[in-house]
């Protein structure tokens, strides 16, 4: 890429950094990559969003034929990808220069890139023009990959200022969810589990109440910490309330999660928290609930472990109870 490449696409990077949304920062990246290229038109395919969304950014003025072609190509190279239809739940938003009745209507180059965060397929980069590329195909591959690495510098700075809870630096409850959802959905393609286990503090107001609020708070710092360093390397940790967390599980039955839970609970009994100031160990009441290999909704799994945390706590807690 030469230095104007390189200064168009820091520049393009700068403002969507400092957008307020992904959709916003979607739409300035679309667009500087759009420039950049020389393309007739740029898109990106989110599916993080709810609902998910496709931005089109049209440089020039183009036939309604040709943008709802590219709208077409772009739904199936994501299909192509991962194998999933996203065209009855996606949300297309096209901006740039309008269509027009007697704009070319042909697409006659077209490439596309999918997005990858930790191996989790974010969505889909796709470029489209009326001419062919030829000699400038290659550059335009690689301006393609560095805006994908500027969208998910762009994706990671607002999921961390959105989906963190301040205290503890884990997932947030709606971060939970949304990772929930996704979990139960890959898994149930093979038939596989996946297990959401629901921990509560069962003393944590006789902590407050003996000591301080204080110590409450390092009582919740230390305990996601030490979810954090129990917790298997595909389990996702996160605070989903004031005295809850969980832990999502994947490939995992209530049995096996079970087993874990007893392991997390003995040793949230051992810990001396707040350098052993604590007078007796932690107790917690934990509750399960598996996908059965289901693409169960987030909500209803949750719902589960809640209702098998209530039959813990209701017979005096520190257990763990799978429903």
């Amino acid at each position: 890429m030469n230095m104007n490449t390189l200064a168009a696409l820091a520049e393009s990077a700068s403002k969507a950094l400092e957008a307020e949304d992904l959709l916003a920062a979607l739409r300035i990246l679309t667009a500087g990559m759009a420039e950049v290229i020389g393309a007739d038109a740029a898109a990106m395919l989110v599916t993080v969003e709810d609902p998910p969304a496709l931005v089109t950014t049209v440089q020039r003025e183009l036939g309604w034929g040709f943008t709802e072609s590219f709208t077409e190509r772009a739904f199936h190279a994501y299909h192509k990808a991962c194998g999933e239809d996203m065209r009855s739940r996606t949300a297309v938003v096209v901006h740039g220069v309008p269509a027009t009745d007697d704009g070319p209507e042909t697409l006659t180059s077209f490439m596309s890139m999918p997005l990858y965060v930790n191996k989790r397929l974010l969505g889909l980069l796709a470029l489209a023009s009326e001419h062919p590329w030829h000699a400038i195909a290659e550059e335009s591959m690689e301006v393609a990959g560095h805006v994908a690495g500027l969208l998910l510098q762009a994706y990671h700075r607002i999921l961390e200022s959105s989906s963190t809870d301040p205290l503890t630096g884990l997932f947030n409850r709606k971060r939970v969810q949304e990772e929930l959802e996704f979990t139960a959905s890959s898994m149930s393609r093979f038939g596989h589990p996946v297990s959401i286990v629901v921990i509560d503090i069962d003393n944590l107001k006789a902590v407050n109440e003996t000591h301080d609020h204080l110590t409450g708070d390092q009582v919740l710092r230390e305990m996601g910490t030490l979810l954090g360093d129990i917790a298997r390397a595909s389990d996702i940790v996160g605070r989903i309330g004031g005295d809850e967390f969980a832990v999502i599980m994947p490939n995992t039955t209530g049995q096996e999660a079970s087993q874990i839970a007893n392991h997390i609970r003995s040793e949230i009994h051992a810990h001396g928290f707040c350098d052993g100031r604590l007078k007796s160990g932690l107790h917690v009441s934990i509750g399960i609930a598996d996908s059965g290999g289901q693409a169960l909704a987030a909500h209803e799994l949750i719902g589960r472990a809640d209702k098998a945390l209530y039959e813990a706590k209701k017979v005096g807690g520190n257990r763990v109870v799978v429903i």
